[in-house]
């Protein structure tokens, strides 16, 4: 069986309905200039129960952990949490090849 594998650039809006969640994965659409903000294309959608996410979030948990342990990464303040929002303002969905 082949297992696909994708390159994820960032990730869009996260729901809940019901006990459904959707996870919206997003990759750049073009390479930005020096001075623009990345515009991110919608890729696809991870669609899950919720138990399944909270697992995913726990596992998630523990690698940050791990890369944090080893110093590879650091958790930011508060005010720089914020910085990376911005982002998501750029997503375009796009329905059978066309945006929309």
């Amino acid at each position: 069986m082949k297992i696909e594998e994708k390159f994820i650039d960032g990730v869009g809006n996260i729901s809940v309905q019901s006990a459904i969640a959707r996870i919206e994965l997003t990759r750049l659409d073009q390479l930005p200039l020096a001075d623009e903000a990345p515009i991110l294309e919608l890729d696809s959608r991870l669609v899950m129960s919720v138990d399944t996410l909270l697992r995913l979030y726990q596992g998630l948990g523990e690698v940050v952990n791990q890369l944090e342990a080893r110093g590879l990464v650091s958790k930011k303040n508060p005010t720089e949490q914020n910085s990376d929002l911005s982002t998501k303002q750029n997503i375009s969905k796009t329905t059978r090849g066309k945006k929309t």
